[in-house]
């Protein structure tokens, strides 16, 4: 996989080029937050990745979503490093589950 690490200027720029985005930054905590990459294109084949976890949707992952990417959200991220706790806990197998109903919850504020 050829990858590279670039600036914000840069990045906004070859977000059409790009395979794979990934944000790593609190940008998109705040309701206020554009996309990461501003509102250029995205590649047609990009999967966006955004750390970020909210009681919103992030302006990245809407503006991914409308645009055909596929999309993995913090909470999506949140769930995966949950799970991949259960067998290095020595927990029941339920625990997935039951995982994945909490963050349920957590998200919708309940």
């Amino acid at each position: 996989m050829a990858a590279r690490s670039v600036d914000w200027d840069e990045a906004r720029g070859l977000a059409s080029e790009a395979s794979l985005l990934v944000n790593a930054t609190p940008l998109g905590k705040s309701v206020s937050d554009g996309p990461v990459w501003g509102d250029g294109p995205l590649a047609p084949d990009a999967v966006v990745y955004d750390f970020v976890y909210a009681g919103h949707v992030t302006a990245t992952i809407a503006r991914a979503r409308r645009l055909g990417a596929r999309c993995i959200d913090g909470w999506d991220h949140l769930y995966g490093q949950a799970v991949a706790m259960v067998p290095l806990l020595g927990m029941d197998e339920q625990a997935r589950e039951l995982l994945g109903e909490s963050l349920v919850r957590v998200r919708s504020g309940a």
